[in-house]
């Protein structure tokens, strides 16, 4: 009865084998069949989460100049004359000349001559500095920045932080010893 019932299933899903004591297809008929239910059947899945890209890095040794474009996270080592856009975060470790379009912005040792615009935050080590305007979600700066800084959230300037510009933020934070030569403007929360 199983072997029936199993020859009846295929018979209805495929249009091979034996239903109610039906001799078999044709094996074309059987294999043109099966090809339409398979093609029906499968298709292309969705991306079901966002591709990982690899970091974009310019090493030292290297020079640039132009337009970065990426989608993942980018790392600069080297001479760099350009603009740099990025889905990802940007981190500088050397002098760079243009603006940078970004989530995340780390300036960790040299200076930025450009403006920066960052969907998150944007950090300013200790002895580097940026010559610009920036704006983002937040700031933390213990370097320089010659230009005016407009935060969405917190502006937060530590101690060695010395800013000739004006500021904008929902809340501030000035440790004392930074030097702050403009408007500050504080947004109601």
């Amino acid at each position: 009865m199983a072997k029936e019932n199993f020859g009846q299933a295929m018979n209805e899903l495929f249009g091979v084998g034996k239903a109610n004591g039906k001799t078999e297809e044709k094996p074309e008929k059987a294999a043109a069949k099966t090809e339409n239910v398979v093609k029906e059947a499968v298709a292309p899945a969705a991306p079901t989460a966002e591709k990982n890209y690899q970091a974009t890095v310019i090493s030292e040794g290297a020079y640039f100049e132009g337009t970065l474009k990426a989608q993942g996270d980018v790392e600069i080592y080297s001479i760099f004359k350009g603009n740099i856009e990025s889905k990802g975060n940007v981190k500088i470790y050397t002098d760079v000349e243009g603006d940078i379009i970004a989530g995340d912005v780390e300036i960790l040792q040299k200076a930025l001559k450009g403006n920066v615009t960052a969907s998150g935050k944007v950090k300013i080590a200790d002895g580097s500095s940026i010559n610009g305007n920036v704006n983002r979600e937040s700031i933390y700066c213990s370097g320089n920045v010659t230009g005016n800084v407009t935060v969405k959230e917190t502006a937060s300037f530590d101690s060695t932080a010395h800013i000739t510009g004006d500021i904008s933020a929902k809340t501030l934070s000035i440790s004392r010893g930074a030097y702050i030569d403009g408007k500050i403007a504080v947004a109601k929360a």
